[in-house]
């Protein structure tokens, strides 16, 4: 952080995601807060999902994926993070062994293991 004068100061905000994080000012290394207010950041924005073993019906939908599960996807977007392996569900389900991903039309990509599945219409969460 650089202190400009009296009243203001500039910091740069580390690589981050959530809401309602704490920035927090303490005076003269005493711990004690003196001013604290909240940055959030942006939300991840999901552009594509792909998968070698589905089907697609529009560029975030995919259908008729292998019920035993063990399929692999692709998650395109931005704004994902720098936390990689994340926290990534689909229809709620944990997908495992998240990683991130390369994909030549988007910025960012992450690919992920689908568990077994029995429903149908389950949202991958931004």
């Amino acid at each position: 952080m650089t202190v400009l004068n009296a009243t203001h100061a500039v910091a740069q905000l580390p690589a981050h995601v959530g809401a309602d994080q704490v920035v927090a000012i303490r005076q003269d290394g005493s711990g004690d807060v003196v001013q604290a207010a909240t940055v959030s950041f942006r939300r991840p924005e999901i552009a594509a999902l792909t998968s070698d073993a589905c089907s697609s019906t529009s560029s975030t939908e995919l259908e008729n994926c292998p019920r035993p599960g063990n399929v692999t996807i692709t998650i395109a977007g931005s704004f994902f993070g720098p936390a990689v392996p994340g926290d990534v569900t689909v229809g709620g389900v944990p997908c495992v062994d998240v990683a991130r991903a390369t994909t030549p039309n988007f910025g960012e990509a992450i690919s992920c293991t689908l568990s077994k599945g029995f429903l149908t219409r389950q949202t991958v969460p931004a």
